[in-house]
């Protein structure tokens, strides 16, 4: 993986450099659409915070590889009717600036803690992660159990990928996912990705269509393709602090619900090419499986952007559990 890969960019090169004198015009100026949360210094950088409704518990959303906080815009007006939600941009991603490296899990809930002291979001906290994103939340609730009230895991990466699919064809999977945004990260600055319709995200059409234009924006940005490999090239080092603080990753006795997809579509790519959704889908049994008391629910008409795909679910789940935490 990583730098060594270059030798097999030298034809992208040569395209990039044809067309960049053609004049393709630069994709990274200015953002085209204001963000619609607030911008909020954390240790040095600005992170975008988006805060609807009222009430406690406060409904965070966490986001996936490549995503930010309009992938959960199906969601958040209605949740808002039933207490506070705040979703959010990680660093790099969508209207946020770049953070500093390594982008361990553990800086990226360090970040989100600082973002919500900052921003004066209080807990307790119900965390929803998305693939990814469902790691990060994991690790808040573990750093911060006096803050979680509830997790809700939305087709969640299993930490233990490694135990049920083959080393080989996870190092591939990983290695194919960051040549992928590598080359996006190389083409963005001369207007590549755009011109070859190659967003760094795939679910944009599901978004609504007023939201789309902007997600598009967002998607292009060279910052946005390099923070895809910066959290893939994290990996390594995020798993070695797992297994030095926390060898069992568990969140607090909290109520738990995983929510799994039950079609292979919108997975990141490769992932059902390689004949690995079965293997996914078993992860997210045994997710469930190994957290005392959580509860599995199987959406049956979602792939793995079950808050896009089926919606209403999603918020059913979240008022659900958020009635359950205030008795």
């Amino acid at each position: 993986m990583k730098k060594m890969l270059l030798t097999m960019t030298v034809l992208g090169w040569v395209m990039f450099g044809v067309m960049a004198c053609a004049g393709v015009s630069r994709a990274d100026g200015q953002y085209q659409y204001p963000p619609p949360g607030r911008l909020i210094d954390v240790g040095g950088h600005m992170m975008h915070l988006y805060c609807t409704g009222s009430g406690s518990p406060v409904v965070i959303l966490e986001a996936g590889l490549s995503s930010y906080s309009l992938d959960w815009s199906r969601v958040q007006p209605a949740v808002s009717a039933t207490t506070e939600v705040c979703s959010y941009d990680r660093a790099g991603y969508g209207w946020s600036a770049p953070g500093p490296e390594p982008r361990t899990a553990e800086e990226i809930v360090s970040e989100l803690q600082q973002l919500l002291t900052a921003a004066g979001v209080k807990g307790p906290y119900v965390l929803v992660g998305q693939s990814l994103g469902g790691i990060f939340v994991q690790l808040f609730a573990l750093e911060h159990p006096g803050e979680t009230a509830g997790v809700i895991l939305v087709d969640s990466v299993n930490r233990d990928m490694d135990k049920v699919i083959p080393k080989d064809k996870l190092d591939r999977f990983e290695r194919d996912l960051w040549f992928y945004a590598y080359l996006g990260e190389l083409g963005a600055p001369f207007g590549i990705p755009r011109l070859l319709h190659m967003p760094s995200s795939i679910v944009i059409p599901k978004l609504p269509k007023k939201l789309q234009p902007a997600a598009y924006s967002l998607a292009y940005r060279t910052k946005t393709y390099k923070t895809i490999c910066d959290e893939l090239d994290a990996l390594p080092a995020s798993e070695a602090w797992f297994d030095r603080k926390y060898p069992v990753l568990r969140p607090p006795h909290v109520p738990v619900v995983v929510l799994s997809g039950a079609l292979p579509q919108d997975y990141p790519p490769f992932l059902v090419s390689t004949g690995l959704f079965g293997a996914w889908q078993r992860l997210q049994t045994d997710l469930a499986k190994s957290i005392p008391g959580a509860r599995q629910i199987i959406a049956a008409k979602s792939g793995h952007f079950i808050q896009l795909d089926q919606p209403g679910l999603v918020i059913r789940t979240i008022d659900d559990m958020v009635r359950q935490v205030r008795h």
